[in-house]
């Protein structure tokens, strides 16, 4: 049985196979975690237990004294999970962590899209690029030094430095009007990250729903694309809510990936006065065997979230942007 490992407070989910330890599923995975002897004998790798069952089999941990022990603390280099885990360990990161860049990009193209909707096209100006993974965002710095957020639409590929990204017109934004000006100029852009958790992780292997509003497709476009390209077909189904029809400004290109690609699954939906996620639970009785990516509004996001919580979706298998930005009280 394989078991979730919550990491705190850095929120990573690890899953453990049987007989394996927490370092080894921690590392098998992308995590850099904190270790050193991996034998018990360096408490490099000691953190606190905070609920669940485990043992160390056949090694014996030299390294933990009997005060240490009885407040709950562990080796993770030997801790083989008997149950879920609550742990709590420091300066875990996970792979989507990447050295933070700033760096000056070029309009190399643009387009309109769809209803004031600009697709923009970036090439950096030097030799120096934003490295990041698909699911991941960048800001893009305005003269008064606010940044402002956008997802990267396009998955990274080896020997192509361009960052696709989709900028609605907001009426109301003074930023995204300074920005779109610059790009009309020609101006270079300053460009910082990237940042962002929600990326594939190969782990657990479960069916994906992707569930998106708005332009909050771009980032699991990008997640999508990039499976495809590495060919994982693990079983997708995507979710896309709009206003009205015409804002389906991807709708060719998903139901093109619909019709050839057989898991992959696409249900656009024009939104009424019910909630997006109410459609998911229409098609899954039961999402205990599911995981969940979600971007949009946080008002969407999390109303799915509860709603699909109550339908069997485990905590640890939802992911969103907005968990990070902007958490609940």
């Amino acid at each position: 049985m394989t078991y979730a490992v919550l990491i705190k407070p850095s929120n990573y989910t690890v899953f453990v196979e049987p007989h394996e330890t927490v370092l080894d599923a921690a590392l098998r995975q992308g995590y850099d975690f904190p270790y050193s002897c991996r034998s018990a004998t360096c408490a490099t790798c000691m953190g606190k237990v905070l609920s669940g069952q485990f043992n160390y089999g056949d090694t014996e941990p030299y390294a933990l004294d009997d005060e240490a022990e009885a407040n709950g603390y562990a080796l993770f280099c030997s801790v083989i999970p008997t149950s879920d885990l609550i742990i709590e360990v420091e300066d875990v990161f996970g792979p989507e962590f990447k050295p933070v860049r700033t760096i000056e990009y070029k309009i190399e193209s643009q387009q309109i899209l769809g209803e004031n909707l600009h697709q923009l096209f970036l090439a950096p100006t030097g030799d120096k690029q934003i490295n990041y993974i698909a699911g991941q965002y960048i800001n893009i710095m305005c003269g008064d030094g606010i940044p402002v957020p956008f997802s990267i639409a396009n998955a990274p590929v080896e020997g192509n430095s361009q960052l696709e990204l989709h900028i609605h017109d907001a009426p109301h934004s003074t930023h995204t009007k300074e920005i779109l000006q610059k790009i009309s100029e020609q101006k270079t852009l300053t460009v910082k990250g990237p940042y962002g958790k929600m990326i594939y992780r190969p782990e657990p292997k479960l069916p994906i729903i992707f569930l998106a509003s708005g332009t909050g497709i771009v980032p699991l476009k990008a997640i999508i694309e990039d499976m495809l390209a590495n060919n994982i077909r693990q079983s997708m189904h995507l979710y896309w809510g709009v206003k009205q029809e015409n804002y389906l400004y991807l709708n060719e290109l998903l139901q093109r990936w619909a019709k050839h690609i057989p898991t992959f699954k696409y249900t656009p939906i024009i939104q009424s006065a019910g909630p997006l996620h109410e459609q998911i639970l229409k098609d899954y009785a039961d999402l205990s065997g599911q995981q969940v990516f979600a971007s949009g509004t946080p008002e969407m996001v999390y109303a799915a979230k509860h709603a699909l919580l109550a339908h069997g979706l485990k905590p640890y298998c939802i992911y969103s942007d907005v968990f990070e930005y902007f958490p609940e009280e």
